[in-house]
This record gives C-alpha cells, structure tokens and sequence, in this order.
C-alpha cells in the first residue's frame, strides 16, 4: 500500500485504505505526509487528517484544517466534514462551522449541522437547520441518518454524537 503513496494517480486512495487500517498502519504515518499532491489544498487537508489519524500530531492536523475552514471561499468552504472528527478541540472553528449550517447550500449544510453536533455536543444548535434539508440524496450517510434520525422532536435526554458513532 505504501508504493501506491508514490503515485500520484492512487496516492489519495491508497490514504484512504491506510486509515482504514488504523493504528495498524502507524508505521505508514511519514509516507502518508509525502504524498501530498500539491496542486489542490483539499489534499494536504486529507493528508494532515490521515497522518493525526495514523497517530501523527493531532494539533497540526486541527490547525491545518480549522484555518481552511474559516478562509476558504465558496462553493466548498473548506473541509467541514474532517473538522468535525476532532470533536471537542474543533471548539474554536464552531461558531464558522454554524455560519456555514445556516448560510450554505444543498450539500454543505448538513455536512455543517453533523461536523457541529460533533463539535459542540448540542443537538439543539445544530437541528435548525433539519426542517431545510433534503432527506432523500442524503439518507445512506450513517452520521447524516444518525443526525436527522436525532433531529425529531423527542422526549428524553438529547443524545451525544459519541453514542451515535460521531466522535
């Protein structure tokens, strides 16, 4: 797997299937880095999310992909989706991640709304935007169906993004 880093053509899946791996894969953690296709900032976004994930500096990753979110510009306002795996530390980028639930488009918001949950911890600032979503292109994302699935109005305690595999 680590030969394919090299190759510009596989490098980004060949990531991907290293953080499948998990800590198995630690030792791929320096190649991972390297690979890094230069030419588009979503990947060097991709790469610092695989390194922390393979047990790399969480904080560099953070910094990495928090900064994207609160600069880059539409359609795609940076990698909001990885943000939300940092959980509780992301708490700086929260108020940007809720900016971008509220204002965004079709496909951004509730990327946001789920990234927030996990953030923050509260269902309730992120489940205002539910009512304006379409449900149907987006029901086979498990966070997303466990996010809307959690969105209804319902008696009991407001469940944690952690016990519905979102942190």
């Amino acid at each position: 797997m680590v030969a394919l880093l090299d190759d510009a053509r596989y490098s980004l899946h060949a990531v991907d299937a290293l953080v499948a791996m998990g800590p198995a894969a630690a030792s791929a953690e320096s190649a991972v880095r390297r690979c890094t296709v230069l030419d588009h900032s979503g990947n060097h976004h991709k790469v610092a999310r695989a390194a922390w994930r393979l047990g790399g500096d969480r904080d560099t990753g953070l910094r990495l992909i928090g900064e994207a979110v609160l600069t880059q510009e539409g359609p795609l306002y940076g990698p909001v989706d990885p943000l939300g795996d940092f959980g509780p530390a992301a708490a700086p980028y929260a108020d940007r991640v809720q900016q971008l639930m509220q204002h965004g488009d079709t496909w951004l918001r509730p990327r946001a709304a789920v990234a927030l949950w996990s953030i923050t911890g509260e269902l309730s600032r992120a489940c205002p935007s539910w009512r304006r979503i379409s449900l149907p292109p987006l029901t086979a994302a498990t966070a997303t169906a466990a996010f809307f699935t959690h969105c209804r109005p319902s008696p009991g305690p407001e469940p944690s993004p952690r016990r519905c595999g979102l942190s």
